[in-house]
């Protein structure tokens, strides 16, 4: 899904590596502690840009399509 960029916008650089570190690493973590730390950050973008993560879409999942689509818009290039 496309997600709407001036939300997107909202999320600035601190965040965003935020969710490119817990992406590159979630793997080293333990499960639950993966999970919280995933739920924290998920609760963090939703409250900065308003952008729900759909219903059935995992949070994993979620955070890669916020972190690839902020990645490309113009303000993070």
């Amino acid at each position: 899904q496309t997600m709407d960029g001036a939300k997107l916008a909202r999320i600035g650089p601190d965040v965003l590596i935020l969710i490119e570190t817990y992406l590159h690493r979630r793997l080293d973590l333990a499960p639950e502690v993966r999970e919280s730390t995933a739920q924290q950050i998920a609760a963090r973008v939703t409250a900065m840009t308003g952008i729900e993560r759909p219903s059935g879409q995992s949070v994993d999942d979620f955070l890669e399509v916020v972190a690839r689509q902020a990645r490309s818009t113009s303000h993070f290039r």
